[in-house]
C-alpha cells in the first residue's frame, strides 16, 4: 500500500496530504468545541430552571460512546457536524398531542415551564456562543494580534477613493466616527455601508488630519461595495519570485532599503519604480541576515507583461461540464512564447536543489515534442498527456542558448495546474509563437517564430515596445517589420480605436512583500477585555447589517454566502497559520453562529423564541399541528439554504477561492 501511494503521488504530495489531514482534524475539533459550548448553554439553563435533560450529544447519527449520569446520556455521535440537547417534553414536530399533554403534567418537563423559563433555555446556547467569542478575543488580545494596518497601498484610477483625493500611504483613522484599528475593519465598513449615503472618512497623511467623503460603488465581479483601494505592502519580502541560478536573487526575509538610489516607504514605491522601467531591470538594495550577520545585497528585478483571460478564452467541456481555459492569450492576436517564472519541482528532489539538466526559472520554452515555439494551449495539451512522467523539452537559457532539459509533469490535478499557472510570457524577446485566427494581427501574415523588429519604423526590442507603439496608434494603421529565416519582411495591421484590448494586459511583479502590519494588544488585562468586547460587538453588529444588505439593500451578492464545506476548507488553511489564528477564526464563527441561530427562522433558536413570544401574547401555546407546520416550513428553508451555500462552496473551491 505504501509503495502504491508513493508511486501515485511522491513524497511531497504524501506529506502535503498528511499535513492537510492534521489541520482538518484541528478544525473539526475546534468546531466541536463551539458546538459543545452552544449546547452547554442550553444544558445549564435547563438544569437551572429544573428541566430534565435526557441527552447531551456532540454530533448526530449513531451513538459512538458516552456515559450516563443521573437522567442524562452524555455521548459522542458519528457525524461531527453539530450537536443537540434533548430535554423532556421538547418536541420539534409535536404531532402526538396526547404525548404533549402527558409531558406537561411532569414538573421537570420543558413544556411544564413558563414561557419565560423556556426562553431562558432557548437563548442559553446563543449567549454561550457570545461568551465564548468574547473570551477567545480577550485571550487573543492579551497575547497580541498581528493585523494589516488600515494604510492605503494602491488607489485605482477613476475609483471613488481617487475622486475623494485618497492617496497611497494614507492611513484611515475612522469611518462614520467608528475608529479603525485594522484594514479588515476598513473593508468590512465599506462592504456593509449604506448604499444611499457617502462615508465620512478621516485619514492621516503623514501627520496631517484630513476629512473627506467617499461613496462606495457596487462591484459586479466581487458582489460587494468597494472604493478602489488595496492595503499597503511593507518592504519585507514574503515571496521572492524568480530564482535564476548563477545570479543574485531576492530571498524571503530580505528587507528592501533602496530602489536604485531612492529610499522607499512602502511596497507601492517599489512597484511604481519598476513599472516605470517597462521591463528593464531595476536595482534593489536589500538587507539580509546571513549566518546571523547583517549583509547588504544588490539584486535586479523587472516588471513582467501579463495577458489576462477574457470570457472568449473559456469553454465548457461537453463530457464533464467543466469550465476550462482555451489559452489564446495574446496582444491583439500576437501570442508570445512562454517562460518558466519559477523552477518546477522535481519528484523526490529537495526544494532547494538546483540541477542544470532540469527546467529552471527563466527558461524560455522553445519546443515540446515536435512543436517549435509552442503556444500556452499547446504546452498544456502536450503536458496533459505526460502527467506523472519525467519528460524532455527544449528551452532557451540565458548564457547557455538552446538546451534539452528534463521536466517532471505532476500527476495530481492540483499540482499540474500549479505548474501551468507558473508559466509566464517571454516578454523580453519579441518572438511570435503563433497568431490567433481571425484576430487583428492576422493581416500581418506572420509565420510562427517570427521576430518582431520594428513598429512604424521604431525598433522593437521587447513586447513592452510593441505595446507602447500600439497604445500610441489607437485607431490607426501601423507597419510592422519582422524577421524570419534571416530575411526582413513587413506587414500592416489596424489598431482598434477602442481601448478594450488594453484591459486584457497589465504589468506585474513576480515577488511581493508582507503587508504593513500593526499589533493590537492590551498592555493590561482590562485593555485586552475592552478590545475583546469591541471585536465581539463588531462581528455581531456586522452580521446583522450584512443580512440587511443581502436581503433588503441587495448590495452584497448571494455568492458571498458560505456553508460548512467552505468554512472547513478555509479553516484548514487558518489552522496551518497557528493556534491564535485558529482561535480567532473559531471566535468569529461563534459570534456569527450566535446571530444566525437567533434569527426568527423556524427550527433554529430564534424561531422557537417567536413561538414562545406568541404563546406569551396569546396566553396559550400554539397547537401541535401549527407548530409542526411552522417547523416544517423552517426545515424546508434550511435545506434549501444549505443546498445553495453548498453549491456556492463547491463553485468557490473549484475556482480556487
Amino acid at each position: 500500500m505504501h509503495t502504491e501511494l508513493m508511486m501515485a503521488f511522491g513524497w511531497p504530495e504524501v506529506l502535503e496530504l498528511l499535513k492537510g489531514a492534521w489541520y482538518l482534524f484541528l478544525v473539526l475539533v475546534g468546531f466541536s468545541v463551539i458546538i459543545f459550548v452552544h449546547e452547554l448553554g442550553h444544558f445549564l439553563m435547563a438544569k437551572w430552571v429544573g428541566i430534565r435533560v435526557e441527552t447531551f450529544a456532540i454530533g448526530f447519527g449513531p451513538r459512538l460512546f458516552g456515559f450516563k449520569r443521573g437522567d442524562t446520556d452524555y455521548c459522542i455521535r458519528a457525524l461531527p457536524l453539530g450537536g443537540y440537547v434533548k430535554m423532556m417534553g421538547q418536541e420539534d414536530f409535536a404531532l402526538d398531542q396526547e404525548r404533549v399533554e402527558a409531558t406537561k403534567i411532569d414538573p421537570n418537563s420543558f413544556l411544564a415551564k413558563t414561557p419565560g423559563q423556556r426562553a431562558l433555555v432557548v437563548s442559553g446556547g446563543v449567549v454561550m456562543n457570545v461568551i465564548f467569542a468574547a473570551i477567545a478575543f480577550v485571550v487573543i488580545f492579551m497575547h497580541g494580534w498581528q493585523a494589516q494596518a488600515p494604510i492605503v497601498g494602491t488607489v485605482v484610477a477613476g475609483s471613488p477613493a481617487a475622486e475623494a483625493g485618497i492617496k497611497p500611504g494614507d492611513q484611515f483613522v475612522s469611518i462614520n466616527d467608528d475608529t479603525l484599528l485594522k484594514f479588515g475593519e476598513l473593508q468590512l465598513a465599506i462592504a456593509l455601508s449604506n448604499p444611499n449615503e457617502p462615508l465620512n472618512v478621516v485619514i492621516d497623511r503623514r501627520g496631517e488630519r484630513i476629512e473627506t467623503q467617499v461613496k462606495p460603488l457596487w462591484s459586479k465581479s466581487s458582489g460587494l461595495q468597494q472604493i478602489g483601494i488595496s492595503g499597503a505592502g511593507s518592504l519585507n519580502v514574503r515571496e521572492s519570485g524568480m530564482d535564476i541560478p548563477g545570479k543574485e536573487n531576492l530571498k524571503t526575509g530580505d528587507r528592501i532599503v533602496k530602489v536604485d538610489s531612492v529610499t522607499p516607504e512602502y511596497f507601492y514605491d517599489v512597484e511604481q519604480a519598476i513599472y516605470k522601467a517597462q521591463g528593464k531591470p531595476v536595482e534593489l538594495t536589500v538587507e539580509r541576515t546571513v549566518d546571523g550577520e547583517p549583509k547588504t545585497v544588490k539584486v535586479q528585478k523587472r516588471a513582467h507583461l501579463v495577458l489576462l483571460a477574457a470570457p472568449e478564452n473559456f469553454r465548457v467541456e461537453a463530457e464533464t461540464g467543466k469550465k476550462v481555459m482555451n489559452d489564446t492569450l495574446s496582444v491583439l492576436g500576437l501570442m508570445p512564447r512562454r517562460i518558466f517564472l519559477f523552477t518546477p519541482e522535481r519528484s523526490g528532489a529537495a526544494s532547494n536543489e538546483i540541477d542544470p539538466n532540469y527546467a529552471q526559472a527563466g527558461d524560455v520554452i522553445a519546443q515540446v515534442g515536435k512543436i517549435k515555439n509552442p503556444t500556452g494551449q499547446e504546452i498544456r495539451d502536450f503536458l496533459a498527456e505526460k502527467r506523472g512522467q519525467e519528460i524532455e523539452i527544449q528551452v532557451l537559457r540565458e548564457d547557455a542558448g538552446k538546451k534539452t532539459v528534463k521536466l517532471y509533469v505532476p500527476l495530481r490535478e492540483f499540482y499540474f495546474e500549479m505548474l501551468i499557472g507558473q508559466l509566464g510570457f517571454d516578454d523580453m524577446n519579441p518572438v511570435v509563437a503563433d497568431v490567433v485566427k481571425d484576430s487583428v494581427a492576422e493581416s500581418l501574415k506572420l509565420p510562427r517564430g517570427a521576430i518582431l523588429r520594428t513598429c512604424n519604423d521604431q525598433p522593437i526590442e521587447s513586447w513592452f515596445n510593441l505595446v507602447n507603439c500600439l497604445d500610441a496608434n489607437a485607431g490607426k494603421e501601423i507597419k510592422i517589420g519582422f524577421e524570419f529565416d534571416g530575411r526582413m519582411r513587413t506587414g500592416t495591421m489596424t489598431v482598434p480605436a477602442d481601448t478594450a484590448w488594453q484591459s486584457k494586459m497589465t504589468y506585474a511583479l513576480d515577488f511581493f512583500t508582507d503587508p504593513v502590519n500593526t499589533t493590537i494588544k492590551g498592555e493590561y488585562p482590562h485593555q485586552a477585555f475592552m478590545l475583546g468586547m469591541r471585536e465581539t460587538w463588531m462581528f455581531i453588529k456586522s452580521a446583522y447589517v450584512m443580512i440587511q444588505r443581502l436581503t433588503v439593500d441587495r448590495t452584497i451578492g448571494a455568492k458571498q454566502l458560505s456553508g460548512p464545506l467552505f468554512i472547513i476548507h478555509k479553516g484548514r488553511e487558518v489552522a496551518e497559520a497557528g493556534f491564535y489564528m485558529l482561535l480567532y477564526y473559531l471566535a468569529l464563527i461563534s459570534a456569527n453562529l450566535a446571530v444566525i441561530n437567533f434569527l426568527p427562522i423556524p427550527v433554529v433558536d430564534g424561531g422557537l423564541m417567536i413561538i414562545l413570544l406568541l404563546e406569551k401574547i396569546r396566553g396559550r401555546p400554539m397547537s401541535g399541528k401549527a407548530t409542526a407546520v411552522w417547523q416544517g416550513v423552517g426545515l424546508t428553508l434550511i435545506i434549501a439554504l444549505f443546498l445553495f451555500v453548498t453549491w456556492n462552496d463547491v463553485s468557490r473551491m473549484i475556482q480556487g477561492g
